[in-house]
């Protein structure tokens, strides 16, 4: 074939096309979210030629996801929301790409802190998934786990008890009781207890999904969500699990249990920026807890360095920026806390895989920091076992 011939059959084609979907898709699967950033950025301008507004909103939705992965939470958002707007009206068989939207755009909000936009999204997403699927279809559990944790989010936990319970009794009847993602919605039990100060409860859930994610990470299992081509690795979930069960530790004052988890938990997250810098911020803290002051320098400034290079959330920035203040503080440094002592302090951030990734907080009196000395006293309103 002639170059000329070789040009028009491209042009025919559109093989440029093809290729940067190629590559921007095995990108995605392999985790290369700046090679698939690149090849996504092309397809939209492509798409946004094209009458065809279906591939646009599913190329924005790619593109929205992989900034995201890099942090990019407001670039994200945006191009989400457009992908919501060129999507046409409600069609059957546009369901899969307005729930990947959804789902996108309600962990977007979480993460940015806008829980008002989060439950709306979500509530949303909860419509379309009744209307496509069974009530007891798996898919409906993965959004009665967002709407959960939107729920605890905005301070209404028996709502988000019951949505999680409901969820964690679909996917045990859908998966069995041993499968990776049945561990999981059990660490999202788990999360919520906590919130609640159900300890003893919360205990009991979170110790059996870290239980169940070492046993089938020796397997060499991987998990499965409904909704995505993505497969996060059982390594994530038991970091994320093993985040919350150290939270639940330093709650009941075992810190040096607390040190072991968030050890274990640093170790699957080295390619995890914003969950990593959640569990050292956390990992931080518990070594102030323990008079380990250098060590927990260490680990906050790792944390902070994340933070230059993805976007966080408004929580733990606040909850890096105190513990910052804190260290200096110990180590006899010159700091300026610029936070109101009247309100609750940050001690612990909740983090999770791409099956939840939103970052949560946990708030209570800065003098219940055993080994941390008491500022003013706050009253909590959580009721403990």
């Amino acid at each position: 074939m002639g170059t000329a011939a070789l040009v028009a059959w491209i042009a025919a084609h559109d093989v440029g096309t093809i290729f940067h979907r190629v590559v921007g898709e095995i990108a995605v699967r392999h985790g290369r979210a700046e090679v698939a950033q690149r090849h996504l950025d092309v397809l939209v301008t492509a798409s946004e030629r094209s009458p065809e507004r279906r591939r646009l909103a599913a190329d924005l939705l790619a593109l929205g996801t992989v900034y995201r992965e890099q942090g990019r939470l407001g670039q994200s958002g945006r191009e989400l929301e457009r992908a919501l707007e060129v999507l046409p009206d409600d069609t059957e068989s546009d369901a899969p790409t307005r729930s990947g939207i959804l789902s996108e755009l309600t962990e977007v909000y979480q993460e940015l802190g806008l829980p008002d936009q989060a439950l709306a999204s979500a509530e949303a997403w909860l419509r379309l998934a009744e209307s496509t699927f069974a009530e007891g279809h798996v898919a409906v559990a993965r959004v009665l786990e967002t709407l959960a944790m939107v729920h605890a989010q905005r301070g209404s936990l028996d709502l988000a008890e019951a949505f999680q319970r409901r969820a964690l009794s679909i996917r045990e009847t859908d998966l069995g009781s041993q499968h990776p993602e049945v561990a999981l919605a059990m660490t999202r039990l788990g999360h919520v207890l906590l919130y609640r100060g159900r300890f003893r409860q919360a205990s009991l859930y979170l110790e059996r999904s870290v239980s169940l994610l070492r046993a089938a990470g020796h397997r060499g299992e991987r998990g499965w969500l409904p909704w995505s081509e993505t497969r996060p690795d059982v390594s994530s979930m038991l970091a994320s699990s093993l985040n919350e069960l150290g939270l639940l530790y330093r709650e009941q004052g075992r810190v040096g249990e607390a040190k072991v988890v968030y050890a274990e938990a640093l170790g699957l997250t080295a390619n995890a920026a914003t969950e990593r810098a959640a569990i050292l911020a956390n990992a931080s803290m518990v070594s102030l807890q323990m008079g380990q002051v250098q060590e927990a320098r260490h680990y906050s400034e790792e944390a902070l360095e994340i933070a230059k290079k993805v976007e966080i959330s408004p929580a733990l920035r606040a909850l890096l920026d105190d513990t910052a203040a804190e260290i200096r503080l110990r180590m006899g440094e010159a700091a300026k806390v610029v936070r109101d002592r009247d309100d609750p302090t940050v001690i612990g951030v909740a983090s999770n895989a791409r099956a939840y990734p939103m970052v949560e907080v946990t708030r209570v009196p800065r003098s219940s920091l055993r080994g941390v000395p008491p500022r003013r006293a706050v009253e909590t309103s959580r009721r403990r076992d």
